[in-house]
């Protein structure tokens, strides 16, 4: 697969759907708990009161797609970083950083990418 086009399977906004620390409604404080992969190798990531610019690289790994990131932002003030990955399977997206998951599903017909 060529690199742009596996960065097509990263691409988009990924829900944060589980974490070692926080419940789904802690996760959902302010807003929807996402990652998003966006274009130029740009993207962001929320989740509680984090708000965060993330920067990712995807590459290819034992025949499957890689995306490897790191974000940095604040957390109700606080200045945080950190970084993560994530692979892409037929069947489904999943990526990770420190002990919180995203996934993306694929689309049903008529959804536009908002998971």
């Amino acid at each position: 697969m060529s690199p742009p086009e596996a960065e097509k399977l990263f691409r988009g906004r990924w829900r944060i759907v589980e974490t070692s620390t926080w419940d789904r409604d802690a996760l959902d404080d302010v807003a929807p708990a996402h990652i998003t992969f966006g274009a130029r190798h740009a993207g962001e990531l929320a989740m509680i009161a984090i708000e965060a610019t993330l920067d990712y690289r995807v590459r290819q790994l034992g025949g499957e797609s890689l995306v490897e990131f790191t974000w940095s932002g604040f957390d109700d003030g606080t200045e945080v970083s950190g970084r993560g990955w994530g692979v892409s399977r037929a069947t489904h997206s999943s990526a990770k950083s420190s002990s919180t998951w995203a996934t993306r599903r694929p689309l049903s017909p008529g959804e536009r990418g908002e998971l």
